[in-house]
């Protein structure tokens, strides 16, 4: 792409953002009644623009498809917070019913069990997976803690709970966990 081409494509992106902005997040901001998601929410909708700007054709008003745009980022967003919040209710539900001495012994075996395959992790993998399941932040908020891509944030996740799953398995499999434990790790990593 020429530097006339970059600039004109940069001049159109700067064209459409002044006309939609203002408009989309006051219609966001009712929607979610929270400034930073809403922010977050734009700004998803303006990356995706940015990134299909080319595919598109001049239509003059792209206020509807930020609309959409945003409002598939505020989907997304319900999406993984009702997972999460019913993953934290049935692990609760679940700690809450191993009350006997059997149960805790349980308990106590499937977090260390957790914590050693955590500690044998990479590094990073390990920040990113104690951020996100002990210290309950947002995959935004990781990313911008470690200075990596949501993206990457998810990858590590999903590494993480691929190495959880497959060491829990085989430990099943050698005979050294109850099924008890099997289940509690099971429910934590469904999510």
């Amino acid at each position: 792409m020429k530097l006339t081409e970059k600039s004109a494509r940069l001049a159109r992106f700067e064209d459409i953002y002044n006309h939609t902005f203002s408009k989309l997040r006051s219609t966001f901001l009712k929607l979610t009644r929270n400034e930073d998601q809403t922010n977050d929410l734009l700004q998803t909708a303006y990356v995706k623009l940015w990134e299909k700007l080319d595919d598109l054709e001049d239509q003059g008003d792209y206020a509807p498809i930020l609309y959409v745009y945003a409002r598939n980022a505020f989907r997304d967003e319900l999406r993984k917070k009702c997972r999460q919040e019913i993953a934290e209710a049935e692990i609760g539900y679940m700690a809450a019913a191993v009350t006997d001495t059997a149960g805790t012994a349980e308990l106590k075996e499937y977090e260390g069990i957790v914590k050693q395959i955590i500690d044998k992790m990479p590094v990073k993998r390990q920040r990113v997976y104690r951020m996100f399941k002990e210290d309950g932040l947002s995959y935004k908020n990781i990313a911008l803690s470690l200075g990596i891509s949501p993206k990457t944030v998810d990858n590590h996740l999903n590494e993480a709970s691929k190495e959880i799953r497959r060491q829990v398995k085989l430990a099943y499999e050698v005979g050294h966990l109850s099924s008890l434990t099997v289940v509690l790790l099971a429910e934590l990593l469904r999510n």
